[in-house]
């Protein structure tokens, strides 16, 4: 069975976003688990159904991906580590501006305090 897990990993390649033979195999013990399929045992034994099971998830994660064009990536898999070990910043967390706000340059360099920003403004909108 870890065979043929192994074998759909790399048959849907990237469509599986991460996940391994390991995760394949629990999404089907899973399915069972949770009544998503069902289980007929008079007409298949359990290691065929399982690797049914397999097959019908991991074809699912690729066609998915054909036809979003997309492929998700667990968020775990984003979070990056230094050589310490220490998680590193994410690329969103680095985009992000590490100076003052617009708004706060704007009350250093004009005014002393928010209340006075905020009393400009007032004065801008009345007539």
């Amino acid at each position: 069975m870890d065979a043929y897990a192994e074998l759909r990993i790399r048959r849907v390649g990237m469509s599986a976003s991460g996940r391994d033979a390991c995760h394949l195999f629990m999404e089907a013990m899973n399915s069972l688990e949770t009544g998503r399929r069902n289980w007929y045992p008079g007409h298949v034994d359990l290691v065929k159904f399982l690797i049914d099971s397999m097959w019908s998830i991991s074809s699912n994660w690729a066609r998915q991906r054909r036809s979003t064009g997309h492929v998700q990536v667990p968020e775990t898999d984003l979070i990056r580590y230094s050589e310490q070990g220490e998680e590193l910043d994410t690329a969103l967390e680095r985009a992000q501006p590490k100076g003052p706000s617009p708004e706060e340059q704007l009350v250093r360099n004009e005014f002393q305090t928010e209340e006075q920003l905020v009393q400009e403004i007032k004065k801008s909108f009345r007539r």
